[in-house]
């Protein structure tokens, strides 16, 4: 008898093999700690799907689903610090 492991047993043989493996990969990086952008600290939890809730700080936000950040918000916030790295440079000449 194989014994059912992980947080994926809970289905037993329901749903297949590759459906659970996948969900199950989501579900582990989902539960474990992550780190607030706030204080930097790794006090953050799910609250529901997209909002984020810092333990010590307190500060509550929209993020991925499943993770704090999503792609799409990893690429908007490079995007901010180039601009804000543009914007700033002309400043920088002036002051001089």
């Amino acid at each position: 008898m194989v014994m059912k492991q992980g947080p994926m047993a809970k289905y037993g043989s329901r749903y297949g093999v590759r459906q659970k493996k996948i969900a199950a990969a989501i579900e582990r990086v989902q539960k474990q700690k992550h780190s607030c952008p706030y204080c930097e600290r790794p006090a953050l939890e799910r609250m529901s799907a997209g909002i984020w809730h810092c333990r010590k700080c307190g500060n509550k936000f929209a993020g991925g689903a499943y993770f704090p950040t999503s792609a799409i918000g990893q690429q908007i916030m490079k995007m901010r610090i180039e601009k804000e790295k543009v914007s700033a440079a002309p400043e920088a000449k002036l002051n001089k």
